[in-house]
């Protein structure tokens, strides 16, 4: 039985030390193999997701013998096997139409969809693994609407990073220097289904974490330093009052 783990964000660093640590180090039985897609940027900027989750993982006990980054100079069997194989697989955070690029490029989407065991999108990740991708960006280096279809690992669909404080959706917040405009990103989320917004830090760059564990197609929310999630409703949205 397949696990998904569809997270906003994470800090620098010590963030994996906490509820979502001992949730992902109860799940992985085993910890042979862990294998990393990567968002199609460059080797640095691949190699730097690669450090960052490999040392969170390693603050909770969580040691793999071997680590694997996809790539394209694989072949499409070789990848599908190493998934296959993988106790966990990770979906790198960065430009997640990237990503779903490489994915279709190299015939990955059916493999992860067959997939069992442990899946963590963190970002851009975690949009993959929706049923449907949802970008709403107006600013300097993104101006964009779009809305198309994930992976579907889950029968509901994320936007990770909302950056703004209190209980309250806001009228607009920033995802870097890239402004957000709630109303033009519910109007994207309309007929989509269910929609989650995932809180990942405040508008002063202040840590706030969410994420959403689904096992056996039971969904629980998660809330790390105070991270909120909002569902889309008819009249806006609603905030998650319950989370584990």
């Amino acid at each position: 039985m397949a696990i998904y783990y569809l997270c906003s964000g994470f800090g620098p660093e010590h963030s994996f030390v906490n509820k979502f640590g001992e949730m992902l180090a109860n799940d992985l039985k085993l910890r042979k193999s862990l294998v990393m897609i990567p968002c199609g940027g460059d080797k640095e900027e691949t190699e730097a997701h690669v450090g960052f989750v490999t040392q969170q993982l390693e603050e909770v006990g969580i040691v793999f013998e071997r680590k694997i980054i996809l790539s394209k100079d694989m072949s499409r069997e070789e990848q599908c096997r190493y998934i296959k194989d993988a106790d966990l697989v990770y979906l790198m955070g960065g430009y997640p139409f990237s990503q779903k690029a490489f994915l279709e490029e190299n015939g990955l989407c059916e493999c992860l969809q067959e997939y069992s065991g442990v899946v963590l999108g963190i970002s851009a990740g975690a949009m993959n693994m929706s049923k449907y991708m949802i970008m709403v960006t107006d600013g300097a280096n993104s101006d964009e609407t779009r809305v198309e279809e994930g992976l579907g690992l889950v029968d509901f669909s994320v936007f990770p990073h909302c950056a703004f404080s209190g209980d309250t959706f806001a009228e607009s917040f920033y995802i870097g220097s890239d402004r957000v405009d709630s109303q033009k990103l519910l109007t994207a989320c309309k007929g989509k289904g269910d929609v989650y917004f995932l809180q990942n830090k405040t508008e002063t760059n202040a840590l706030k974490i969410s994420f959403i564990r689904v096992k056996g197609g039971k969904k629980e929310f998660a809330s790390i330093y105070g991270g909120r999630i909002w569902k889309v409703a008819e009249d806006g949205v609603e905030l998650i009052e319950e989370y584990i």
